[in-house]
């Protein structure tokens, strides 16, 4: 039996449909799973962290930079 992390499954009934189609469930999960959700969660908090620091003239090249490698760092096995 294969076993997939549960962040990677679109719905609680991935486990019954998964087999029959992996190819269409594994393009999917990247669009509309929690992994997904989460990743698309953090881009738009970063979005917005950099448009405070834009608009109060506080965006220096270092602290974009930094900010914007937290996105690599932000998965939902830690949420």
């Amino acid at each position: 039996m294969e076993t997939r992390r549960i962040f990677d499954n679109i719905s609680p009934l991935d486990h019954r449909y998964y087999q029959s189609n992996k190819q269409l469930f594994e393009h999917l999960s990247r669009y509309l799973s929690e992994t997904a959700s989460v990743r698309y969660c953090t881009k738009v908090e970063i979005a917005l962290v950099l448009t405070h620091l834009r608009l109060q003239k506080k965006d220096t090249p270092e602290l974009i930079e930094i900010i914007r490698n937290v996105e690599s760092a932000v998965s939902p096995d830690l949420v």
